[in-house]
């Protein structure tokens, strides 16, 4: 039986992710990500083909619009 095998970017959403669960299960506890901008790799983390946002700064937008949430009005999007 073949695994498939995780990209390196799936392995960063991946501990990007675990990051996020482990600091909201641990109130207090520092995580720490490796990217240099941790709101887009948050952003990366929660958003995903279910969910839409808003990115009032135009190069965030560009930059969240390969995750393939919708870009949505505050008033409608679920990240704002």
């Amino acid at each position: 039986m073949t695994h498939p095998v995780m990209h390196a970017s799936e392995a960063r959403a991946n501990a990007r992710f675990r990051a996020l669960l482990w600091a909201l299960s641990h109130p207090g506890s520092v995580q720490q990500l490796a990217d240099e901008d941790g709101m887009l790799a948050i952003a990366e983390a929660l958003l995903d083909l279910e969910t839409s946002y808003c990115a009032p700064q135009p190069e965030l937008h560009r930059q969240l619009l390969h995750t393939g949430a919708r870009p949505r009005p505050v008033a409608e999007a679920a990240y704002q």
